[in-house]
């Protein structure tokens, strides 16, 4: 019974060895490639990563068009979002267009064409 349990946290460690192990991996090899994309389409809340969005929906939302002004950089070792002063120009914009006409998003969409 007692060898039963030593095994079982033996097992347990190890699996915690390895996935520590394919962590680091996944994350030198971000690096390593030198990939570092937008991987969102939509939204102003975007992600960056080694995989980049390769199909994205034709669904539109707000704060799509502020996507262009997001920057994606390698720092310190790890791929990062880089918020401009043009993206939180517009978001900021978005944001104001989206909470004036909560109500009513075919304004707010509107507003939304004003921002850039």
């Amino acid at each position: 019974m007692k060898t039963n349990r030593i095994i079982t946290v033996a097992l347990f460690i190890i699996l915690i060895f390895i996935g520590i192990g394919y962590l680091l991996a996944s994350k030198t090899e971000r690096i390593d490639n030198g990939v570092c994309k937008l991987e969102t389409c939509h939204g102003m809340d975007f992600e960056c990563g080694a995989k980049p969005a390769t199909v994205c929906t034709e669904m539109y939302m707000l704060g799509d068009k502020c996507l262009q002004h997001a920057e994606c950089q390698i720092k310190e070792g790890s791929c990062q979002k880089v918020e401009t002063n043009e993206f939180k120009e517009c978001k900021l914009c978005v944001l104001n267009c989206e909470s004036t006409n909560k109500n009513d998003p075919i304004k707010a969409s509107a507003c939304e064409s004003s921002c850039e």
